[in-house]
């Protein structure tokens, strides 16, 4: 991306107000230790998948990080849709 990295994407959405709980799932051909601690630490992403990895991976990573959230949100009497 030209202008900002998906570092930055996910530095911004997790630290608007707005959108702080959006789950974020950095996937990336990023793949060294430093690598998943700037997704984890510095960008706040909730996840680091490194590429190449396998469509069964992402799908039980993405299912698992819904399933951590709406416990998250149950245990904070929040369900995943507020109406």
């Amino acid at each position: 991306m030209p202008e900002i990295d998906g570092w930055g994407v996910a530095k911004k959405i997790k630290t608007d107000p707005a959108l702080k709980d959006t789950i974020v799932c950095m996937l990336t051909v990023k793949n060294t230790p430093l690598d998943t601690l700037m997704s984890i630490e510095h960008s706040k992403a909730d996840w680091h998948i490194s590429k190449p990895t396998t469509k069964k991976k992402i799908l039980e990573t993405v299912k698992w990080l819904l399933e951590k959230k709406e416990k998250g949100d149950r245990e904070k009497g929040k369900g995943l849709l507020q109406i």
